[in-house]
């Protein structure tokens, strides 16, 4: 026997398989029978810390039953050899009387040894576990090791009671002690755990709000740093940023900046360098003597620990935090400081792209004024060379030449003072259709038709000045000949007569009339168009105003129900949020997939089949559905299904809209203050983050525009970038190609290669001054190439500076100034040359240099000659482009075949006239009528070619003008008609939107009560449903306050509150009890949602409600069941059948069970009384659960939580179980989740959590004192 229980016990200890020849041999002692519910109870693997706890004072139990059986063996055995003495000792009597005092005393010695065993026993059973077990006592080594083991446990549990897990235990070596240690670290890791995510989520929280009041990277870091230390209880810290390559210190903690020999770290210099590099964390302990200490006013120490954490965001190292301890840091602080290191990242990537984008800006706007100053400094060049050019062009060569070559390229005529033609070339005389014979000694200003523009002719005439402009001429076959003139004064042989110098306009004007006539019929149609644009702008107005009105009905939806839509197959094609935030789904997970995935089994196929039957008839259908959310979880909905028709009736697509009925109480108290806390901070998280996305969108847009300038730049200057100390650390390919040396060959040179022998070390010195001043310096360079050759080049060196006013590096943006300084030179070398030249009759020459361009070249195209006029025009110099091929005043206009059938045409002796399109030396384009003549020698060879071209750019502006403003109205009117097409468009699908919106809201009229109310509360529309439920019609509703439906089952302080919120623009949910026109009163489930306007006030308000009363009726049902219970006899039988329950003893067999019981679950009397109540356990539910609700009713306590079952057919479900002990017997009441307890299931449903006491949910339903003494009720009257 003895041997039974020892192995028995260390079995227990163990957790060993005990083999069942052992539980018989136990169960054959005499005490067995007394521990046999234990034991069978350890067997099935049902026993709590309770039944240990019971069982080991059964052990105790029993070895004081075997000591004292013991005992009184011994005495037994000693009252026999006493009487055997005295029988056989009569004859020696002396003798034996010795012998039996010695024998009697060795008794008393015994019995005093089980009598002190007995009474520590006694006292340890009343709780004196300090009673130290006697040196003689029987059994001493037992005892004090089951007293240790029962100080161990006594221990272990006041601690748990305290919530301590801080205890020492005895340091016997027995299993028992050994598993109460590792339950204690079990549960310690699980505190631990908790506490790593509470302060996770406390950081972020804090954190977030640093960020919202940060302005600068030095701010945020200081705040930052200042929150890890408190956090984490570090006693030193300091927060490393990084610019470029190098991590500054920016922020810091009780940081003594005296020991830090070095504030600035290159990436994988030192520990914080290295940190950055490796992106991992640096753990470094113990810290070196005089590495590093910590100083207060007292004295200083050397830290415990180092921690390096790198500020990771996007793989990319943006900072370095250090902190620094007198003690450990503890586990939890790594991986703390690994999370919150990313969103530090993620600001401090912010702030550094701010601070780049604008450093970025100013150097643009730098590089942009330096561009303006050398526009400038270039413009007045060109001025001077202007002047230059009027100076030193005085004399022109072969006029004799240059009059007939104008005479054959235009229409010249020759004036008296009068007015009377002196002479006329052939090409006026055939423009015209003239006559040599008709014109002779005719007035010319009789042949022009229009007298405003003959007088002004005569005016100019009588005062000898010139005069331009347009004049319509008669010809003799009453036709309009439209010349552009020019009439000067001739000096010298003539001083009477003008010179009048024309080009034929005829075909321009045409074309200028046809144009004009085209333009105002594209305005009147453009008018046309904007009044149609007009109607059709109203239109959209109003479409949009009905857009906006059906987007509030639908956010009111979406606030208050769960809304889907699939298409005819079952797809779903759009849920709203309450519908992604109930299933767990996200929207790409359930897009596209068939309605099936929700589908939890419960429900037989015929329900689906005649809710498909329905709606595809076009009938709304609406039924209660059982779906799974994506982590298997369960969800009752009252559903309703309505089809959306077109306006042929044909359907469309279904929307859904469901209203949860499972309720809102699932949690417990323990969990919600955190549940809340860690929604409130995802919340701010997600703003943060859309914040953080935003920015870097921002950014990335920004960088893509400041990549784009600065190609801009890199295109048109030379840029350099140096370190401080003159090395080059960038160049463009400009620099790389006026230099002559490649990029590689460049960078990490100083300046000092490209240096020529023009400046002197003065020059430079004065450079170097300027700059290290921080100043910007400007100026001119003479460089060499790498080939030798020097160019010049005009450049600006700019310093730039980080967020402290340190000096970073330098830029230098230059222009190449090499061909200016070579013109200027050229000029310089032509400037004698010129000056030499004599002039030839400078009074035809100015009249003929007034109306018209001329210039001389060789045969192969070189300027030989260019008047006044034609430089003036073109913008150089003589000197600039004497001897140089006109091809420098092509602008590309023309194609190559163009000019040579010019060439082709010279050549061969014969005149070519055509328009050309020049471009000036400012790049300014300007059209010319040129006339090119070949001069001949006395043998007729072709020496030179003299060109007159006349300037037409005023009257090819004003034709292209008109052709802009032509081309301008053809392109209003296509935009206005792709805008009235666009509209139509908008239409159309403002159209299509209100169809669907309008689908929508039919499926809300048919799922909900749907009301409008006034910011005063008087009602403005109610849907057909609403009139249904409340009994009144819509006239006599609308226009009444909302209280025309109140009952008396609200106290005023509950509307008070609702209006508040409401009129704060808040959304407002809860359970309201109304009354109908009838005086009936019913429950429904209201959602009111604030419509705001523009301001931000709410003009009006939607209510959406779901009508509950059938849960409602329900649960007054139950109680009204309870409360016949309470009342016993005839009605107590009646009712208690109806109620699903069940007895069993304390082996969980079961005794009784009530006939609903027995139909609910469809097992009979005979398969489930008797049996073990295992046979309801589910797999699904957590064997953590039936632990707890085996410790709580052991104790002698009620239970009360959410549990799933299996029935007789296998099906899982989800119930409502309460256990009440009463002596030697369990009362469970199994209620399914859909009867009225479903109105206080909503916080257990996501964990399966139970429910421990009612004062503990009381807890978790403050704010409704009404389902609480409901729930009251109902557990007195089960107790009862």
């Amino acid at each position: 026997r003895i041997l039974a229980l020892s192995q028995f016990r260390r079995a227990v200890n163990t957790n060993e398989t005990i083999p069942d020849s052992l539980f018989s041999a136990v169960k054959q002692l005499p005490e067995g029978a007394d521990i046999e519910p234990l034991l069978r109870r350890f067997q099935e693997g049902i026993d709590t810390e309770a039944d240990r706890q019971m069982l080991f004072t059964a052990l105790a139990r029993a070895e004081d039953r075997y000591f004292l059986r013991l005992r009184a063996e011994e005495e037994r055995r000693y009252r026999r050899l006493f009487l055997w003495l005295l029988l056989l000792g009569i004859g020696t009597l002396g003798g034996v009387s010795v012998g039996f005092f010695l024998l009697y005393r060795q008794y008393r010695t015994e019995v005093s040894t089980y009598e002190a065993s007995l009474e520590v026993l006694q006292k340890w059973r009343q709780g004196e576990w300090q009673t130290p077990v006697p040196e003689d006592a029987a059994g001493a080594g037992v005892l004090t090791s089951l007293r240790s083991v029962w100080q161990g446990i006594d221990t272990f549990l006041k601690a748990l009671a305290e919530g301590k897990f801080n205890f020492s235990l005895p340091s016997e070596d027995h299993p028992i002690l050994e598993r109460i240690a590792q339950f204690r670290q079990s549960l310690q890791q699980r505190w631990d755990m908790q506490s790593e995510q509470a302060l996770t989520l406390r950081s972020l929280a804090a954190f977030s709000e640093i960020l919202k009041e940060s302005q600068t990277i030095s701010s945020l870091a200081e705040r930052t740093i200042v929150l890890l230390c408190r956090e984490l209880k570090a006693h030193m810290g300091a927060l490393f940023v990084r610019e470029d390559s190098t991590l500054t210190l920016v922020g810091t903690y009780a940081y003594d900046l005296s020991q830090a020999t070095q504030r600035r770290f290159r990436l994988g210099e030192g520990f914080v360098g290295q940190a950055a590099a490796e992106k991992r964390l640096l753990r470094i302990h113990p810290v070196p003597p005089g590495y590093l200490k910590l100083r207060s006013g007292l004295g200083e120490a050397t830290p415990h620990t180092l921690l390096l954490i790198p500020l990771i965001f996007q793989d990319e190292a943006y900072g370095v935090v250090e902190l620094a301890s007198l003690e450990a840091f503890s586990p939890s602080a790594e991986p703390f400081l690994q999370k919150i290191g990313e969103h530090i990242g993620a600001a401090l990537a912010n702030f550094i792209s701010r601070e780049k984008l604008a450093a970025l800006l100013s150097e643009e706007q730098a590089l942009r004024k330096t561009l303006e100053e050398k526009q400038a400094e270039l413009l007045r060049s060109a001025q001077l060379m202007e002047e230059a050019q009027q100076k030193l062009i005085e004399s022109q060569r072969q006029l004799a030449s240059q009059i007939s070559a104008i005479r054959s390229a235009a229409l010249v005529v020759e004036l008296s003072a009068d007015g009377t033609i002196l002479f006329a070339n052939e090409a006026f005389l055939s423009a015209g259709g003239f006559s040599p014979a008709e014109l002779r000694e005719r007035s010319f200003l009789r042949l022009i038709s229009d007298p405003t523009a003959a007088s002004s002719l005569e005016e100019a005439l009588a005062q000898r000045t010139i005069w331009q402009g347009s004049l319509p001429i008669s010809t003799p076959v009453g036709e309009t000949l439209w010349l552009q003139a020019t009439f000067a004064p001739m000096e010298g042989t003539h001083p009477s007569s003008y010179i009048g110098i024309c080009f034929n306009i005829t075909r321009e004007k045409a074309q200028e009339e046809e144009l004009r006539r085209m333009l105002e019929q594209t305005l009147l149609q453009e008018e046309r168009l904007r009044e149609t644009n007009q109607r059709l702008q109203s239109l959209n107005e109003e479409l949009l105003h009905t857009q906006t009105e059906l987007k509030g009905q639908i956010a009111a939806v979406g606030n208050a129900a769960i809304v889907s839509e699939t298409d005819l197959q079952g797809r779903i094609i759009r849920v709203n949020e309450l519908f992604l935030e109930m299933y767990g789904y996200r929207a790409e997970e359930v897009l596209g997939q068939n309605h099936r995935i929700l589908k939890s089994g419960h429900q037989s196929d015929e329900v689906f089949e005649e809710m498909w039957r329905t709606i595809s008839q076009g009938r709304v259908w609406r039924g209660e559905v059982r779906n799974r959310a994506k982590n298997g979880q369960y969800y009752w909905i009252w559903l309703t299904i309505t089809p959306v028709l077109s306006p042929e009736g044909k359907v469309l697509k279904y929307i859904g809209v469901g209203f949860d009925i499972t309720a809102q109480k699932r949690q417990e108290e323990e969990l919600r203050s955190a549940l809340e806390l860690s929604q409130a901070q995802q919340r701010e998280l997600r703003i943060y983050t859309q914040q953080l996305q935003a920015a870097q969108e921002e950014m990335r847009r920004t960088q893509v525009e400041l990549r784009g300038q600065i190609s801009a730049v890199n295109n048109a200057a030379i840029v350099a970038e140096t370190d401080p100390e003159g090395r080059i650390t960038f160049v463009n390919e400009a620099f790389c190609a006026i230099s002559g040396y490649s990029r590689e060959e460049l960078l990490g040179q100083t300046h000092a290669i490209l240096r020529s022998d023009r400046h002197d070390e003065a020059f430079f010195k004065e450079l170097w001054k300027t700059i290290t001043e921080k100043q910007v310096w400007k100026g001119i360079f003479c460089n060499k190439r790498k080939d030798g050759t020097l160019y010049w080049i005009a450049s600006t060196i700019t310093p730039v500076l980080d967020t402290r006013g340190r000096l970073v590096k330098y830029i230098a943006v230059s222009f190449d100034l090499t061909a200016q300084i070579q013109q200027e030179e050229q000029l310089r070398a032509y400037a004698e040359e010129l000056r030499r030249a004599q002039a030839e009759l400078r009074g035809q020459i100015m009249a003929v240099g007034n109306a018209a361009y001329l210039m001389e070249t060789d045969l192969q195209g070189n300027l030989l000659y260019a008047n006044s006029a034609a430089l003036e025009a073109w913008g150089y110099q003589w000197e600039e482009v004497a001897g140089q091929n006109l091809r420098f005043l092509q602008s590309g206009h023309h194609p190559p075949e163009f000019w040579a059938e010019m060439w082709n045409t010279i050549l061969q002796g014969r005149v070519w006239q055509a328009e050309v399109l020049n471009k000036s030396r400012k790049g300014d384009l300007f059209w010319q009528l040129l006339t090119i003549t070949p001069i001949r020698d006395p043998e007729g060879a072709i020496f030179k070619f003299i060109g007159v071209a006349f300037d037409i750019t005023a009257q090819k502006r004003q034709a292209e003008r008109i052709r802009q403003l032509l081309q301008e109205a053809q392109e209003k009117e296509r935009s206005l008609s792709a805008y009235a097409k666009q509209l139509e468009e908008i239409q159309s699908q403002l159209l299509e939107t209100q169809l669907e919106l309008t689908g929508r809201i039919n499926a809300l009229n048919n799922a909900a009560i749907v009301s409008e109310t006034d910011p005063e509360g008087r009602i403005t529309f109610v849907n057909e449903e609403a009139t249904y439920v409340w009994g009144y019609t819509k006239e006599e509703l609308i226009g009444q306050p909302h209280s025309i439906i109140r009952s008396e089952a609200h106290p005023p302080k509950f509307f008070e509150r609702m209006w508040d919120r409401i009129k704060s623009g808040f959304v407002w949910q809860g359970e309201v009890q109304n009354k109908a026109k009838d005086g009936t009163t019913f429950w429904v489930y209201l959602t009111i949602t604030p419509v705001l306007d523009t301001t931000g006030k709410p003009y009006k308000y939607i209510g959406v409600a779901f009508d509950i009363t059938r849960q409602k009726v329900q649960a007054q049902r139950l109680r009204e069941a309870l409360r016949q219970l309470e009342q016993g006899g005839k009605a107590y039988g009646e009712h208690f059948d109806t109620l699903p329950w069940f007895l069993t003893d304390k082996q969980a067999i079961i005794q009784a069970a009530s006939p609903a019981l027995l139909q609910m679950l469809g097992y009979t009397p005979e398969n489930f009384i008797g049996r073990s109540a295992r046979i309801l356990r589910s797999e699904r539910t957590s064997p953590q659960t039936f632990m707890d609700m085996w410790s709580v009713i052991g104790r002698g306590r009620p239970w009360h939580g959410f549990i799933t079952n299996k029935d007789a057919r296998g099906e899982e479900q989800l119930y409502f179980l309460s256990i009440f002990p009463h002596g030697d017997y369990y009362l469970a009441v199994l209620l399914p989740a859909a009867d009225a307890c479903d109105l206080l299931k909503a916080d257990w449903l996501k964990n399966y959590v139970p429910l421990d006491l009612l004062h503990e949910y009381e807890l978790r339903l403050q704010s409704k004192d009404y389902e609480i003494r409901e729930l009251r009720r109902i557990i007195q009257s089960l107790q009862g």
